[in-house]
């Protein structure tokens, strides 16, 4: 049987696309800060990372500042980044405003900073999990084993081949439910079956999993009665 992966990656996105108009003021004494950034965040796929782009034409904000702009927001997703979780999103800017003599580019670095912050506040995030492509070839006296068991990982059966005596079962299955999988199912079918697995795409994490990973236990009634 082929190895397993050994750590799950998963990824998340903004869970809705926002809008954020947002301003960075302060004065001190006679000096003053001032950015305006509004920025659209969306989710992106899976992998994808961070798309930044500018939409600014018309010098609601000078070309200058731009840079600074994709910093600060670059700056606001890594810090969230803290987790090892990476971030797939994509961050329009579509317009703002400066001062003559207020505005540089730190303070629009931070008002972008602020803006990102506040759009993960809005829209939340959702989690992307890795799922597998499993492909089990057993005896047709296991097939009820190994999908009760693939079921009980949260997997999705997508077809059953029959070839003679033996049953070729494909099913999706979260990556972090097939940890310790080919060993199990190796004991269950008594090492008649083959099992190969690769990564197929990715899902959302369900909120609430009713059937948590690594509960072969109808598998295991199934086999043994």
């Amino acid at each position: 049987m082929r190895s397993r992966p050994t750590q799950v990656i998963s990824r998340k996105t903004i869970a809705r696309t926002v809008a954020v108009d947002y301003t960075h003021k302060k004065q001190i004494g006679a000096t003053g800060e001032f950015a305006r950034v509004i920025l659209i965040v969306e989710p992106s796929e899976p992998g994808d990372g961070v798309d930044f782009t500018s939409q600014i034409v018309d010098g609601a904000i000078p070309f200058a500042y731009i840079p600074a702009i994709e910093n600060g927001a670059r700056a606001a997703i890594g810090r969230d980044e803290v987790d090892g979780v990476s971030v797939d999103i994509k961050v329009q800017l579509i317009a703002g405003a400066f001062h003559d003599l207020d505005s540089s580019a730190p303070a629009f670095e931070v008002a972008s900073s602020g803006a990102l912050i506040e759009a993960f506040r809005l829209g939340g995030f959702v989690l992307m999990e890795p799922i597998m492509k499993i492909e089990v070839v057993t005896p047709q006296d296991y097939t009820d084993i190994v999908i009760a068991d693939l079921r009980s990982r949260r997997g999705s059966i997508v077809d059953k081949l029959v070839f003679g005596d033996a049953v070729a079962v494909h099913a999706t299955v979260p990556l972090v439910n097939t940890f310790g999988y080919e060993s199990e199912l190796s004991t269950l079918s008594k090492g008649a079956t083959i099992c190969t697995m690769q990564v197929d795409h990715y899902e959302q994490v369900p909120t609430e999993d009713p059937d948590p990973p690594f509960r072969p236990a109808a598998a295991i009634r199934l086999a043994s009665g």
